[in-house]
């Protein structure tokens, strides 16, 4: 899986995300939201977004894949393994 053009990568190997990036949570189970998420401001801690939730921590999310951006929804791990084979 490719990252956005917009993400980068640190010394240490975390991801960055900027503002306008799109993302979703990495778990589903995590109250179990399947939209895709903008991000909007970096706190230095938590992420303000477009969605209800309001503020998200970093290493609660992940970059949308572009099989998402095109379905306009987080796929489930099924789905998405399923994704990267086609």
């Amino acid at each position: 899986m490719k990252p956005n053009l917009a993400q980068q990568i640190n010394e240490n190997n975390q991801a960055i995300f900027l503002p306008g990036d799109v993302v979703v949570l990495k778990t589903l189970n995590l109250l179990s939201i399947n939209e895709l998420i903008t991000l909007k401001e970096f706190d230095g801690k938590h992420w303000t977004t477009d969605h209800r939730i309001g503020r998200v921590a970093e290493s609660a999310i992940r970059t949308a894949t572009t099989t998402e951006l095109m379905m306009k929804r987080r796929l489930s791990p099924i789905e998405l393994s399923l994704a990267e084979v086609s």
